[in-house]
């Protein structure tokens, strides 16, 4: 006489399954394992070993095709050309270079004192927007993945976070993509990808750009600068926080200050580096 409440209580507990499942199908993500504090972003990315990074902008209303290369040498300092992402004194490419994480040297930009760290900060948003992106459409990475790849991506509940320490953005969903790579005999990685991605009004904005991964192998093929490189016609800036008196009080920000008096050779530089960490570690210098 038990049966019947037993079947209902089966049969519920069934349909509430296969609603479940439903459920998860519809609201669930194909990128859930790769999510960080409710956002996708390029964390632990395998194609963050490419050392040599080329990203191209293509978007509209902006004449010509911003563009800029980063090279990250074997020492960890970085170097940066730029094409149109950022003013120069004649119109033709300006150039930059990180030394330790801690001084910012720049070639032919025009850029107020306190804001030079921009010219870091884009090319590593969206350097980490085309690696993000690349690593969700495959995850192996340059040296594993099988070429070419043509993979069209999307989400609808978790959007894309690029961050630096200084700067940083978010693409929401739902956003899509459609990427493709291609690797040439002499190892250099192509890739294009069209994105488009949600504003805050619904409206979808598009954003596309292509490039070039290389030099991602256990070696890096890119030699340090030597201590007798001439950095005397670089403007040269500490990057950290700063204090600035303005009329309205005093702003606590983070971003770039001179170097004054500037340097002569990165030897000297980087000796002015260490003894720089050294007063902050509250060690002696000698």
């Amino acid at each position: 006489m038990h049966r019947p409440q037993l079947f209902l209580i089966e049969w519920f507990l069934c349909t509430f399954i296969v609603f479940l499942c439903c459920t998860a199908a519809i609201s669930g993500s194909s990128f859930e394992h790769r999510v960080h504090e409710g956002h996708l972003c390029a964390r632990n990315s395998k194609w963050y070993s490419a050392r040599d990074f080329t990203l191209k902008l293509e978007p509209k209303g902006i004449q010509g095709n911003p563009s800029f290369t980063v090279q990250l040498m074997e020492n960890d300092d970085m170097h940066i050309k730029l094409d149109g992402l950022v003013p120069t004194v004649d119109g033709s490419s300006g150039e930059a270079i990180l030394i330790a994480g801690r001084v910012l040297l720049t070639r032919n930009i025009q850029m107020q004192e306190n804001y030079a760290i921009d010219i870091l900060d884009g090319p590593a948003l969206l350097r980490q927007l085309a690696l993000t992106l690349i690593g969700l459409a495959s995850e192996k990475g340059p040296q594993s993945a099988t070429f070419p790849i043509q993979a069209k991506i999307a989400e609808v509940k978790y959007p894309i976070k690029v961050t630096t320490a200084s700067a940083g953005g978010s693409y929401n969903a739902p956003w899509e993509a459609m990427i493709d790579l291609f690797k040439n005999d002499k190892g250099i990685i192509d890739y294009k990808i069209a994105f488009s991605f949600a504003e805050q009004q619904g409206k979808k904005t598009a954003k596309n750009f292509t490039g070039q991964l290389s030099n991602y192998g256990e070696r890096n093929s890119n030699k340090p600068l030597t201590d007798d490189f001439n950095i005397s016609n670089w403007k040269q800036y500490i990057i950290g926080p700063y204090t600035k008196k303005t009329e309205k009080g005093t702003i606590h920000d983070y971003g770039t200050t001179n170097i004054e008096p500037p340097l002569s050779t990165l030897g000297k530089l980087r000796k002015y580096i260490k003894e720089k960490k050294a007063t902050k570690d509250g060690r002696h210098n000698k």
